[in-house]
């Protein structure tokens, strides 16, 4: 794989589904034109730039882009519901720590 000189980030915009439409739109152009390097986090627009970012991503073959995330800050969130963080933590998380994934 050949990583681009310049990668995509997806940390600011706006959290809701316009946004999301524009990262989709973003990182296909970017990797049309040769980008491959994608950063994202968790906490980007409260988890909707990796979903985001999926979407593009399905398309696209594995072996062709690089992603940088990060760990240790969760979002608590979706950036839509007001959902407690204690119910986003059991309904997002219960299974992995579980192994039941």
């Amino acid at each position: 794989m050949n990583l681009s000189s310049v990668g995509l980030g997806t940390y600011l915009g706006s959290a809701d589904d316009a946004g999301d439409l524009g990262y989709t739109r973003s990182a296909q152009a970017f990797f049309e034109g040769g980008g491959a390097v994608f950063d994202t986090a968790a906490n980007y627009q409260s988890g909707r730039s990796e979903r985001a970012l999926g979407q593009t991503f399905r398309k696209l073959p594995r072996d062709a882009f690089f992603v940088s995330t990060k760990a240790g800050y969760l979002p608590m969130g979706d950036g839509v519901t007001k959902e407690p963080p204690q119910a986003w933590f059991e309904r997002e998380l219960s299974g992995i720590l579980s192994g039941k994934t």
